[in-house]
């Protein structure tokens, strides 16, 4: 799976890409490999720009957008490039991009879910002048980078970046834990997820655990009572919707909330053992599913893993 790590300057791009590391990931930082670019491009920036120093380059086009743009068109192909290259040759199951204009370039047709930092001006500002920035040079970068508000709805997860570091780990932790398992789609009046798993057994659960997320409001339910389901089917596609339509009964026929799944596939036969509890008042429902769909289904092994998309009515 991989993951886009975007936001201003000095909003915690590399600290948090050095926390996804720690618990695992393969983190690529677009920073790092436009240094390299800036080295390999020397002659065509020296000649646009007259220099190649990095700082006095910045001085320049943090100065004058349209410069920016020219030294953007001029690196950002090759920076691109090199990113994909070292994506395809990576062995890691969870590969992380940090790229401060993920979102603006063609990065972000690379990535499975892009991840928002936030930060407040004046904690940017203070950090920053701790690491011997500029408080000039930071604000004319800032000028020069889109708004958060901008950025919200290309977005799909949020971290605020304001608060103490173990914090921030903590949610990393929870962001791993269980929303780097599957991103929604709307598709006409239906819902859908894409889901990922390192194995096709983690796939899907993943499409389990992401189909009762769209039900309901999985943070309080309990994983104090267990429902063993089995299924059937010729081929990938029919074993997955057999399991979920399985899993969707226990919930329609059953009234159970299931979060947790342990999934075992032989052959043609899948067995999943499925925890969680009797709905009750204290869980909060969110949408309807009445039935797993075969359209669009889709289910292949990538690289780095399993990719599946399905649809629900």
């Amino acid at each position: 799976m991989i993951i886009g790590i975007t936001g201003k300057i000095g909003s915690g791009k590399t600290t948090i890409g050095r926390i996804f590391e720690k618990y695992g990931a393969f983190v690529i930082d677009a920073d790092i490999v436009g240094h390299k670019v800036l080295e390999e491009k020397k002659e065509e920036i020296l000649k646009a720009f007259g220099t190649i120093e990095r700082k006095t380059l910045a001085d320049i086009v943090f100065k004058d957008k349209n410069k920016l743009e020219k030294l953007n068109k001029i690196t950002h192909p090759l920076i691109i490039k090199k990113i994909k290259n070292l994506i395809k040759h990576s062995k890691g199951q969870l590969i992380v991009v940090a790229a401060p204009f993920l979102i603006e370039t063609e990065l972000k047709t690379i990535v499975d879910k892009t991840i928002l930092i936030i930060c407040d001006k004046d904690i940017i500002l203070k950090r920053m002048k701790k690491g011997g920035w500029e408080i000039s040079d930071v604000l004319r970068r800032m000028k020069n980078q889109p708004n958060d508000s901008k950025r919200i709805p290309f977005s799909d997860i949020i971290i605020d970046n304001n608060g103490p570091l173990s914090k921030i780990e903590k949610r990393i932790k929870k962001i791993i834990k269980e929303e780097l398992r599957f991103k929604l789609f709307e598709h006409t009046a239906d819902i859908g997820i894409i889901a990922f798993g390192n194995t096709k057994e983690r796939l899907f659960e993943n499409c389990s655990y992401g189909m009762f997320s769209i039900l309901a409001d999985l943070s309080n339910v309990r994983c104090c009572e267990r429902i063993k389901i089995s299924s059937s089917g010729n081929g990938d596609d029919e074993m997955l919707v057999n399991t979920l339509s399985e899993l969707l009964f226990c919930f329609t026929g059953k009234g159970y909330l299931l979060k947790k799944f342990k999934t075992e596939i032989i052959g043609n036969n899948v067995s999943v053992l499925a925890s969680g509890e009797q709905l009750s008042k204290n869980h909060i429902l969110k949408m309807e599913i009445k039935t797993v769909t075969y359209h669009n289904l889709e289910i292949k092994k990538r690289k780095d893993g399993w990719i599946a998309r399905v649809i629900f009515d």
